[in-house]
Formats: C-alpha cells, sequence, structure tokens
C-alpha cells in the first residue's frame, strides 16, 4: 500500500510539473483516487484537463466523450520490454466514442481487449488522436446463415484531422459454414481529410478461411487527404484517394485508385513497380523477428532492405519517420516521465525510496 501511494505522489508531481490543467487521478484498486471510472472521470473533468489511468486487473468501464480531455495510460507489454513501468498491469478500458464536443482530446497508453460485433472505439467528430495504444478484438460467427462485424476504430461520416499513430491494432474473426464474420482495424465510412494513419502495427486476419481481413478500409468518392506511412500491416488494404509512403506489408493484399503508392515493402506483388517500392521481400531479412507478433520483433535487422528506403531516405516501416511523425515507442510508453522500478525500505526512523525513471520524450 505504501508503494503505491508513493507512486501516486511521484505520479501527480510530474504531471502537476507538465501540466497546466488539473490533471485526475484515476484508479479502481484502492481508495484516495479522484475517480474509480472511466466515465465519472470524464463527467467529472473539466475542458483541457488530463486523466491519468492507473494500470489494474480491472476495466475502468466505457466512456464517451463531450469535452477535450488528455487521456493517459500505462502502456502494455509492459512484462516483454526492459524499463517500462513499474506498475506492469495495464489501464484497460470498455468501448470510446468521441463525440461532438470532445475536439483536441487524446488518449495514449490504453488498453482495450473485447470479444463480439460492433465498433470498439467510435469517432464522430474532428481533430482526435488516437496513440500508443493496444486495441484487440475477436469475432466468432457460428450458425448457419449468420453474420457479424467488428471494427477496431471507426471514423463515421467525413472526417478530418484524425491521427492514429502509435498503436498496435489486432482484430482477428472466425466463422462457421454458411456464416459471416468480417473485421476491420481501421475503417473510415467516407472520405477522411487531413488525417494520418502512421507509425502503428494493424493486424487484421481471420482465423480460418481467407489469410487476412481489412486492415485499413477507406470509402470515398472524391478527393481524401489521409497519408497512410510507416506503418507495419498484417491483411488486406482497401482504399481509394490516399498516400502510401514507407509502409511494409507482410501478407495481404492492396488496392485502390487515385493514390500515390511510393516507398512501400511487400512480400509479394502488392505495390506498383517503381517509385521506390519493393516487392517479394522475404521479411525474415527484414526484421528481428518477422513471427513473434510481439513489438519489439519488429526492430530492422542490420542490413534490413527496410533502412534508408522510404520517402526522401527514411526507414519503412514502425521505427522509421516520415516528415517529423514521431515512431513507434516500444511498449507505448507515453510521452511523459514514468518509473520502471521503485522500491521502499521501511525503516525505524525513516522511509527509505528508490526510484529509477526516465523522461520518454
Amino acid at each position: 500500500m505504501k508503494r503505491n501511494i508513493l507512486l501516486t505522489m511521484v505520479l501527480v508531481a510530474v504531471f502537476t510539473f507538465t501540466s497546466n490543467a488539473t490533471v485526475w487521478i484515476v484508479s479502481n484498486f484502492r481508495s484516495g483516487a479522484d475517480f474509480t471510472t472511466l466515465q465519472a472521470a470524464i463527467n467529472g473533468a473539466l475542458s483541457g484537463d488530463t486523466l491519468y489511468i492507473e494500470g489494474s486487473n480491472a476495466s475502468y468501464g466505457n466512456g464517451t466523450f463531450d469535452k477535450k480531455l488528455i487521456i493517459i495510460g500505462n502502456g502494455y507489454w509492459l512484462s516483454e520490454n526492459d524499463s517500462t513501468q513499474a506498475n506492469n498491469n495495464y489501464s484497460r478500458v470498455g468501448y470510446l466514442t468521441f463525440s461532438l464536443g470532445s475536439e483536441g482530446s487524446e488518449i495514449s497508453g490504453l488498453y482495450h481487449s473485447s470479444t463480439g460485433s460492433g465498433s470498439k472505439i467510435t469517432i464522430i467528430t474532428d481533430s482526435i488522436t488516437i496513440k500508443q495504444s493496444m486495441i484487440l478484438a475477436e469475432l466468432v460467427i457460428s450458425g448457419s446463415y449468420n453474420s457479424g462485424t467488428v471494427k477496431l476504430i471507426e471514423i463515421n461520416g467525413s472526417r478530418s484531422n484524425i491521427n492514429i499513430m502509435q498503436n498496435w491494432l489486432e482484430v482477428k474473426t472466425s466463422e462457421g459454414s454458411y456464416s459471416s464474420a468480417y473485421g476491420y482495424a481501421i475503417y473510415c465510412s467516407s472520405s477522411v481529410n487531413c488525417s494520418v494513419i502512421s507509425n502503428n502495427f494493424i493486424r487484421s486476419y481471420k482465423i480460418n478461411g481467407s489469410p487476412s481481413c481489412i486492415a485499413i478500409r477507406n470509402y470515398s468518392s472524391s478527393y481524401s487527404d489521409l497519408l497512410i506511412v510507416n506503418n507495419v500491416i498484417w491483411g488486406n488494404l482497401v482504399t481509394d484517394f490516399s498516400q502510401y509512403l514507407n509502409n511494409i506489408l507482410i501478407y495481404g493484399t492492396y488496392s485502390g485508385s487515385n493514390s500515390v503508392v511510393d516507398n512501400n515493402i511487400g512480400n509479394s506483388s502488392q505495390f506498383p513497380t517503381g517509385n521506390g517500392n519493393q516487392q517479394n521481400v522475404d521479411m525474415g531479412t527484414v526484421f528481428l523477428n518477422d513471427s513473434s507478433f510481439i513489438d519489439n520483433g519488429y526492430i530492422l535487422k542490420a542490413n534490413s532492405p527496410a533502412i534508408g528506403a522510404g520517402k526522401f531516405g527514411g526507414d519503412c516501416g514502425v521505427f522509421g519517420s516520415y516528415m517529423g511523425s514521431p515512431p513507434y515507442v516500444l511498449s507505448g510508453i507515453p510521452d511523459i516521465p514514468s518509473i520502471f522500478e521503485a522500491s521502499v525500505q521501511n525503516n525505524t526512523t525513516s522511509l527509505s525510496v528508490n526510484i529509477k525513471a526516465k523522461s520518454n520524450n
């Protein structure tokens, strides 16, 4: 208990130092926090405030945003990578909806995992940032003539200034005879303008049936300023009026029209020849471990064909950068100081505290 209280005191001090708005602590496993559920925190905070969601074994529930808020969680794969967080629990949340009034909101370091159909994150306004989070979903459809659809992130309607960056997004589906399961990692129902999908791992696949589902689907019949850059992708890409730069397609297909497709790498001939695209690349030569399905396995090997192969000489893949886009951060550690090791010794006359921290920015 003393260790938890101490860590929270340090976190409050860090957030107070780095933010002029009010910082609220959200915890569902101990007393003394400002809020115990995500929705209660949203309702109680003011526009521009920051919510720190502590790592926990239990979910903080669903959240509907109607004001500008900054949400910061603990990250993910905290045991698989070095020097992450002293508290290795994830900041678990349910379904998230960004509605009118939440423009300028940003989430990072959150974790969502669920089964069943529907949209896990729904964006129905402009200027929203989803970053450094892990969103997982599984949809199993059984029985005859049944069907269902799951979407990790749904951008609903014609939107602008949507940023999806540095996440691990994974959706998987399974279906029985005469039934259909449809999975989308990122689904744009209309044109998406002045928006970026960058430095994400995006994995969409069927457990049975065809090898992959839709990683990115962009419905647009007119100009759409959507930049898809420096992602590592498993799954089919079906987009129009978009720019594809510096991506690595481990498997899946690409189809689209009226798009710029430069400096991408595919394991087959998904991307057109020329313009810096590479075809039929053995992914074993690209990554440290191309079948690990953990983020640290997709660091580029020495002499990887992705090194320096991006637009304007940068690297392809999530650890590269294009025009200042932020590279992927292992474990989704947010861009604030983090404590990755702490020990407390309660002596008879004093309290001895040892803390190791890093800035992460």
